[in-house]
């Protein structure tokens, strides 16, 4: 029975290898837009609880109290 738990799982690794592999390069391209994105909402404790619109949008709003955040080209990466 191990030994088919084995052959499974290596059969299930080779099928999702090749994708894996896709998705790791496709995150490596989207890296910097990742950090400029990460770098302008600066902390999530800035932000209110996010709020699902009815036509399926969700809203993150800054709390009132704080600074703003960083504009696009202030940021340093």
């Amino acid at each position: 029975m191990q030994r088919g738990a084995e052959l499974l799982l290596r059969g299930l690794m080779e099928d999702v290898e090749p994708h894996l592999r896709e998705m790791e390069q496709g995150l490596k391209e989207m890296e910097p837009a990742l950090r400029e994105m990460l770098a302008l909402i600066d902390d999530l404790r800035n932000y209110e609880m996010p709020e699902k619109l009815p036509n399926g949008d969700i809203i993150m709003r800054r709390k009132p109290d704080l600074p703003a955040p960083p504009k696009s080209g202030e940021i340093d990466l």
